[in-house]
Protein backbone atom coordinates (compact mmCIF):
# COMPACT_ATOMS: atom_id res chain seq x y z
CA UNK A 1 0.00 0.00 0.00
CA UNK A 2 1.14 3.35 -0.77
CA UNK A 3 1.65 6.43 1.74
CA UNK A 4 0.21 9.78 0.57
CA UNK A 5 3.68 11.07 -0.08
CA UNK A 6 4.11 8.36 -2.38
CA UNK A 7 0.88 9.09 -4.44
CA UNK A 8 1.30 13.21 -4.32
CA UNK A 9 4.80 11.77 -6.42
CA UNK A 10 2.90 10.27 -9.08
CA UNK A 11 0.39 11.61 -11.82
CA UNK A 12 -2.46 10.19 -11.44
CA UNK A 13 -5.83 9.72 -14.41
CA UNK A 14 -9.31 10.77 -12.83
CA UNK A 15 -10.10 6.94 -13.52
CA UNK A 16 -7.65 5.81 -10.79
CA UNK A 17 -8.43 8.72 -8.96
CA UNK A 18 -12.19 7.71 -8.61
CA UNK A 19 -11.35 4.47 -7.42
CA UNK A 20 -9.52 5.90 -4.53
CA UNK A 21 -10.86 6.40 -0.88
CA UNK A 22 -12.90 9.71 -1.20
CA UNK A 23 -10.92 12.50 -0.79
CA UNK A 24 -11.16 16.28 -0.37
CA UNK A 25 -11.37 18.58 -3.75
CA UNK A 26 -7.97 19.83 -3.08
CA UNK A 27 -6.11 17.02 -2.90
CA UNK A 28 -7.78 15.76 -5.70
CA UNK A 29 -6.61 18.54 -7.54
CA UNK A 30 -3.49 18.78 -6.30
CA UNK A 31 -2.88 14.82 -7.57
CA UNK A 32 -4.81 15.19 -10.80
CA UNK A 33 -1.98 17.64 -11.73
CA UNK A 34 0.67 15.49 -10.74
CA UNK A 35 2.56 17.88 -9.03
CA UNK A 36 3.45 17.49 -5.59
CA UNK A 37 1.59 19.62 -3.01
CA UNK A 38 4.25 22.95 -2.65
CA UNK A 39 4.61 22.81 -6.17
CA UNK A 40 0.92 22.52 -6.87
CA UNK A 41 0.55 25.77 -3.94
CA UNK A 42 2.90 27.84 -6.07
CA UNK A 43 1.56 26.84 -9.69
CA UNK A 44 -1.58 28.31 -9.06
CA UNK A 45 -1.35 30.97 -6.55
CA UNK A 46 -2.86 29.03 -3.47
CA UNK A 47 -0.74 29.64 0.10
CA UNK A 48 0.56 26.13 1.08
CA UNK A 49 -0.42 26.01 4.93
CA UNK A 50 -4.41 27.00 3.27
CA UNK A 51 -3.55 23.73 0.81
CA UNK A 52 -2.52 21.87 3.83
CA UNK A 53 -5.35 22.60 5.69
CA UNK A 54 -8.13 22.00 3.58
CA UNK A 55 -6.28 18.46 2.41
CA UNK A 56 -5.75 17.51 6.26
CA UNK A 57 -10.25 18.48 6.23
CA UNK A 58 -9.13 21.06 9.01
CA UNK A 59 -10.75 23.56 6.94
CA UNK A 60 -13.11 23.79 3.75
CA UNK A 61 -12.55 25.91 0.67
CA UNK A 62 -15.29 28.57 0.20
CA UNK A 63 -17.27 29.25 -2.45
CA UNK A 64 -14.62 30.88 -4.73
CA UNK A 65 -11.70 28.31 -3.96
CA UNK A 66 -14.23 25.29 -4.61
CA UNK A 67 -14.20 26.83 -8.22
CA UNK A 68 -10.66 27.68 -8.80
CA UNK A 69 -10.45 23.94 -7.66
CA UNK A 70 -12.84 22.64 -9.91
CA UNK A 71 -11.72 25.05 -12.79
CA UNK A 72 -7.61 22.62 -11.84
CA UNK A 73 -9.61 19.56 -12.21
CA UNK A 74 -10.89 20.51 -15.37
CA UNK A 75 -8.18 21.70 -16.80
CA UNK A 76 -5.13 21.91 -14.57
CA UNK A 77 -2.76 23.43 -17.42
CA UNK A 78 -5.15 26.00 -18.91
CA UNK A 79 -5.50 27.32 -15.47
CA UNK A 80 -1.54 27.50 -14.44
CA UNK A 81 -1.10 29.18 -17.16
CA UNK A 82 -3.84 31.66 -16.87
CA UNK A 83 -2.51 32.21 -13.18
CA UNK A 84 1.27 32.52 -14.79
CA UNK A 85 -0.27 34.94 -17.19
CA UNK A 86 -1.59 37.43 -14.28
CA UNK A 87 1.47 37.21 -12.56
CA UNK A 88 3.59 38.46 -15.73
CA UNK A 89 1.05 41.21 -16.33
CA UNK A 90 1.02 42.45 -13.12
Amino acid sequence: MMDDDTLLDQELTEEQLAGMRPMGLAKRAQLLSGLGRETFATAYGLPLDQVIRWQRGEETPDAVATAYLQAILADPAAVAAAYTKSRQAA
